[in-house]
């Protein structure tokens, strides 16, 4: 399974930079590709939801699901690489040998 990864909270627009992350996703989708990318789900949860906005407790959850891929896209968008979030998955793909493709969109 891949992970996708892009950075969101700094992301003066987050409805234009989810519609980059969400269709880099139905991208993958369309090759059969099985995925998971925590950003369209937390997004939605956001909007609907009063959940903690801070990175620490959104990440717990986001590591729990890259334990479970083999692979991690990270989409190289605006702020990716001073990104808390993705630098953290990152790090974290590196430690559990995850393969990472570097996206440039």
């Amino acid at each position: 399974m891949k992970y996708i990864s892009a950075p969101y909270g700094s992301a003066e627009n987050k409805e234009e930079r989810m519609k980059v992350i969400t269709n880099h996703s139905a991208n993958c989708l369309k090759r059969d590709e099985s995925i998971i990318c925590p950003l369209t789900m937390g997004h939605e949860f956001i909007k609907h939801c009063e959940l903690p906005y801070d990175s620490e407790w959104w990440l717990k959850w986001c590591f729990d699901l890259l334990k479970l891929c083999d692979e991690m896209d990270v989409l190289c968008i605006s702020g990716w690489e001073t990104s808390v979030g993705v630098t953290a998955e990152i790090k974290f793909a590196k430690e559990h040998n995850i393969k990472i493709n570097f996206i440039n969109l």
